[in-house]
């Protein structure tokens, strides 16, 4: 039953990552922009952070991961370091700022406020992805079971109201 559960909780988690769909490309200029804006925030660094901060919580949350740890660290190193994320950092951004966006935002966290901010996101990140995990865990038992029920032909259960 663990099992059905961190599965059902893994495909869960990819398919909210997942693009609700397709976008235009970005401009160079916003991409430009992009690449600026994530240069003088300095996000290598807030990524690395919140990558260690992402091993260390599921180490919490998971005592017996202890053991994978190496094998985590060298499957994120190989799938996820920055270099091979940046591009993709890179056309988030462009997408979803303009070029006039990017450079307000930029002269934000120049100051104390937005380099503060800068400095607590990775924490404030994984605080909220700890909250949300607790709270998807909390009522695990009830979704595999509504799942189950609806892939055994009990039918499937009108969806949730949205907030």
């Amino acid at each position: 039953m663990k099992k059905v559960i961190a599965l059902v909780a893994c495909a869960a988690a990819l398919g909210l990552a997942r693009p609700a769909r397709a976008q235009d490309e970005p401009t160079p200029a916003r991409t430009a922009a992009a690449e600026r804006l994530i240069t003088s925030i300095d996000m290598e660094h807030m990524y690395a952070r919140t990558m260690e901060a992402t091993i260390q919580a599921q180490l919490r949350q998971n005592p017996q991961m202890a053991q994978f740890e190496t094998i985590m660290r060298s499957f994120f190193a190989k799938y996820l370091s920055w270099p091979q994320m940046r591009a993709d950092f890179v056309r988030v951004y462009a997408l979803t700022y303009t070029e006039d966006e990017m450079r307000q935002l930029g002269a934000f966290y120049q100051t104390p406020l937005g380099r503060r901010l800068l400095e607590t996101l990775p924490e404030l990140s994984q605080r909220s992805a700890e909250i949300t995990q607790r709270r998807v865990m909390e009522h695990m038992p009830e979704l595999v079971q509504q799942m189950m029920e609806a892939a055994q032909g009990g039918g499937a259960t009108s969806p949730a109201p949205r907030p």
